[in-house]
């Protein structure tokens, strides 16, 4: 259960994480396809969970719970699912100048590394392009206040209100200089999609 979406792995309350419904499938309902559960499970006090792990990719982690924001991530060797609370994640985006979300976008937050360390002075573009939103930055010196110019000492990028489904983000130096780094993710209704993404 996370406090600071600069540090989404990190820094965690242990106290709290409990009754949250962790579940492993191929798809979820707000993708209006057919879902395959292929597990399912309930938190502890602490988040900590079990769950036989499946053969194959292609499969997706969602967690909800009552007065939490669905987190949504893809399975794979990194198994923390970040999660927060409705209310703490609907303070961020006020103190961003953002309303609450609907149920025609969802939001992308993504971690940047260059192995293991974040990497700063990284900018993004989405398609498609958001519409009445920027996308937003770690800054730091505040868990509240994003930048929008490029990530700062953390890595953090924040794509709010994306248009549902397929995304299209490329990373970049801020500057315009270097290689550029594609990848695509499926952006959910209501729901935060959770990526690492490597740098090279």
């Amino acid at each position: 259960l996370v406090q600071d979406l600069r540090t989404p792995i990190t820094g965690c309350d242990l106290t709290k994480a409990g009754g949250l419904t962790v579940t492993l499938g191929t798809t979820f309902t707000s993708d209006a396809g057919t879902q395959t559960v292929v597990g399912t499970a309930t938190t502890a006090l602490d988040g900590s969970f079990s769950m036989v792990a499946p053969i194959g990719p292609g499969f997706t982690w969602h967690v909800t719970g009552k007065s939490l924001t669905t987190s949504v991530m893809a399975y794979g060797t990194q198994n923390t699912i970040p999660a927060i609370l409705s209310e703490v994640y609907l303070g961020l985006r006020e103190s961003n100048n953002m309303t609450m979300g609907d149920d025609q976008h969802g939001d992308v937050m993504i971690r940047v590394v260059r192995g293991v360390a974040p990497v700063t002075g990284i900018a993004a573009t989405v398609t498609p392009v958001l519409v009445g939103s920027e996308i937003h930055y770690d800054s730091k010196d505040s868990a509240t206040d994003w930048n929008q110019v490029a990530t700062q000492t953390l890595g953090m990028v924040w794509i709010p209100d994306a248009q549902l489904g397929a995304a299209h983000i490329v990373f970049g130096a801020a500057d315009g200089t270097g290689t550029k780094t594609p990848a695509d993710t499926t952006v959910e209704s209501q729901a935060i999609r959770f990526i690492t993404q490597v740098l090279p």
